[in-house]
């Protein structure tokens, strides 16, 4: 699976969450996302730039200001809320 220059319009595109918002990238290089059982091509990620790798860098630096200071109970009933999401979505995610 080699990466590519350009993304096809066949194929969902995945964008980058940067700053805790979804942003297209500005990469010329993508990756196909391939089902192993069909080799149906399911997305494309994009490689990210330099800016866009450094950006989500400072941003999670930022974040992890506040998110140091959240109590361990805080933080594991986050975790757990998320583990419930991901086993309702589960099919959907699959």
């Amino acid at each position: 699976m080699d990466a590519t220059t350009t993304p096809t319009t066949q194929v969902a595109t995945v964008k980058l969450l940067i700053g805790g918002k979804f942003v297209e990238s500005k990469t010329t290089e993508w990756r196909d996302v391939v089902n192993p059982a069909t080799q149906e091509v399911l997305a494309r990620v994009p490689f990210a730039t330099a800016a866009e790798v450094d950006a989500a860098v400072a941003s999670g630096k930022e974040a992890f200001k506040t998110w140091r200071k959240t109590p361990i109970g805080a933080r594991a009933r986050i975790f757990l809320k998320y583990q419930q999401l991901i086993r309702e979505n589960m099919a959907e995610l699959a």
